[in-house]
C-alpha cells in the first residue's frame, strides 16, 4: 500500500471551551444538555445534520421499557424530554406507553431546542479525524468540518460516539463482539406512510390479531405468538417464491408512530452478525443492502397486505442500528453476573430490568426471590472512566461492560442516564480539579437524584 506523510500540516487551534463531546446521540445530547444545566462551556461535535442518533436519524422509536417497578428511569433529563414531548402530542389512548412513544423528526428537534436552551455551542457536519494525547490525558481532537481540518482543545472530553470513536483512537484498551469476535446482527429501520390503518386493523382482526390492532397502539412483531399469522404466511411465502430473503423479515416489527396517523415505523431488515462492525465498508454495506431489502418489504406490502395499496415509503434511517462495535475498558467493569444479581452500586447512576440479549455468551440465570421493587440493575459510574486517562468520560452503548451485559445496558432510558452523569462529573471534576478517575462516583448519584432522578 502506497502511503504518504501529512503529519506536517498545521492546524488552526480553537479553545475556550469547559468540554467537549464527540457525538450528540442518545448519550451525547443529553451529556451535553447536562453539562449546559451545570453552567459548563460545552461544545457538542456531531458528524450528522442532527441530533439523537439511533433514536432520530436512526428511527428508533418507541423506546422500550426500563422494566423497573413502575417504568421508573434514571436521568431527570430523560423525564423532562419525555414530559414535553407528551406535552406537544397529547396521547392519552396509549396509557403507560405515552411517554415511550415519539416521532424521531420532533425529538430531533427537541433536543435541539434545549441544547441551545442550555447554550451548548453545536459543531453539525463535523468529523473526528484524530485524537492527539499527552500522557494521560487528552490534549485535543482533530476535526473537519467545512470550515477544513482543524483542532479543538479543553480541559476534559466525553466519548458519546457509540463507537468509542475517541478513546479508541487516544489509545484506551477496547474490545469487540462476542469471546469469538461477532458482533450482533444489525438492522436498518424505515417508515411508510399513507397506509390505511383502519382497513389494515380490518385485516389483522380478520386474520387473527385480538390486540394492538388500532392506531396509536397499532403493533404487530414477527416473533409474537399474538401477532397476526397471516402475515407471517404470506411473508414465508413470498420469500419461498425468491421474491424475499429471510434476513429481509426474520426478526420485523413494526409501530404506528405518535402523533403520525397512516405511518408506521419498522425495525428490520437485518444484515446478520460480523466482525469489525465499526468499519466504514462493513458501514455502507449495511445501508447499501438495508435499502434494497426495504424496497422489497415494501413493495411485497404493497402488492400483498390490505391497507398498504397506496402506501410509499417515507423515509429510511441515515444511521443502520449497530447494536455494539467496541467496548471500552473502564475502571468498573459491569458484567452479566451483575445484572443476573440485580446487583447495585454505591455510585450507580443507571438503572434497568431489562434482560439480556447475547444467545450463546455466557449469562447467569437471574437469582431468584427478589422482591420486585428490588429487581433491577444498575450501571456504576465507574463504567464510564476509561482505564489510563484521566480527562475522558465515555457514556453510552461503548462503555465498560461485557458482551452480554452491554446487550442489556445499551437502551435508550441507561444511555440517557449515563450522558446526565457524565455532564454532572465534568462540573464535579472542574470544581475540585480532580481527575476523573479520583471522583467519588457516589457523588455524581447524589447530584442526580437532587435533579429528580430516582436513584
Amino acid at each position: 500500500m502506497k502511503t504518504f506523510d501529512y503529519t506536517k500540516k498545521g492546524l488552526r487551534l480553537q479553545e475556550g471551551w469547559d468540554v467537549i463531546i464527540a457525538g450528540g446521540g442518545t448519550a451525547g445530547a443529553v451529556a451535553a444538555i447536562s453539562c449546559g444545566m451545570e453552567g459548563l462551556r460545552t461544545l457538542l461535535i456531531e458528524a450528522q445534520g442532527a441530533l439523537g442518533g439511533e433514536q432520530t436519524l436512526g428511527l428508533a422509536t418507541p423506546i422500550p421499557p426500563s422494566q423497573v417497578a413502575g417504568d421508573r428511569l434514571s436521568s431527570a433529563i430523560d423525564m423532562e424530554i419525555r414530559a414535553r414531548t407528551h406535552a406537544r402530542l397529547p396521547l392519552e389512548a396509549l396509557g403507560a406507553e405515552a411517554s415511550r412513544r415519539f416521532d424521531p423528526v420532533a425529538l430531533a428537534g427537541l433536543l435541539e431546542e434545549m441544547a441551545l436552551e442550555h447554550e451548548v455551542e453545536l459543531f453539525y457536519l463535523t468529523s473526528l479525524i484524530d485524537v492527539r494525547r499527552e500522557g494521560e490525558r487528552v490534549h485535543s481532537l482533530v476535526l473537519h468540518n467545512r470550515d477544513g481540518l482543524f483542532a479543538a482543545a479543553a480541559p476534559r472530553f466525553i466519548d458519546a460516539t457509540g463507537d468509542a470513536e475517541l478513546a479508541f483512537r487516544a489509545g484506551v484498551p477496547c474490545e469487540s463482539g462476542d469471546a469469538e469476535g461477532w458482533n450482533p446482527s444489525a438492522s436498518l429501520r424505515f417508515e411508510m406512510s399513507g397506509v390505511d390503518l383502519g382497513r389494515f386493523g380490518d385485516w389483522l382482526e380478520g386474520t387473527g390479531q385480538k390486540m394492538l390492532t388500532r392506531y396509536p397502539k397499532l403493533h404487530w412483531d414477527m416473533a409474537s405468538p399474538a401477532a397476526s399469522p397471516a402475515l407471517k404466511q404470506l411473508l414465508l411465502e413470498e420469500c419461498a417464491a425468491g421474491h424475499l430473503s429471510r434476513s429481509d423479515f426474520a426478526r420485523l416489527k413494526f409501530w404506528a408512530v405518535a402523533g403520525k396517523p397512516g405511518t408506521l415505523n419498522f425495525s428490520g431488515p437485518e444484515h446478520g452478525r460480523e466482525r469489525e462492525a465499526a468499519r466504514a465498508k462493513s458501514v455502507s454495506l449495511k445501508l447499501t443492502e438495508g435499502r434494497r431489502a426495504i424496497a422489497r418489504l415494501a413493495n411485497f406490502l404493497r402488492r400483498a397486505v390490505p391497507g398498504f395499496e397506496e402506501a410509499c415509503v417515507a423515509q429510511v434511517a441515515v444511521l443502520p442500528g449497530i447494536p455494539e462495535s467496541r467496548r471500552i475498558q473502564a475502571r468498573r467493569r459491569l458484567v452479566a453476573e451483575d445484572l443476573a444479581a440485580f446487583r447495585k452500586f454505591p455510585d450507580g447512576i443507571a438503572t434497568s430490568n431489562l434482560p439480556m440479549e447475547a444467545p450463546g455468551e455466557r449469562s447467569a440465570a437471574p437469582v431468584a426471590g427478589v422482591p420486585i421493587p428490588e429487581k433491577y440493575w444498575e450501571i456504576p459510574f465507574g463504567a464510564l472512566v476509561p482505564v489510563g486517562l484521566d480527562n475522558l468520560l465515555v457514556a453510552g452503548r461503548c462503555a465498560g461492560f461485557d458482551f452480554a451485559a452491554q446487550s442489556a445496558a445499551r437502551a435508550q432510558h441507561t444511555c440517557r442516564a449515563m450522558g446526565e452523569a457524565a455532564g454532572i462529573a465534568v462540573r464535579l471534576c472542574q470544581d475540585d480539579g480532580l481527575p476523573f478517575p479520583a471522583l467519588d462516583g457516589a457523588r455524581v448519584r447524589e447530584r442526580m437524584r437532587r435533579r429528580g432522578a430516582p436513584l
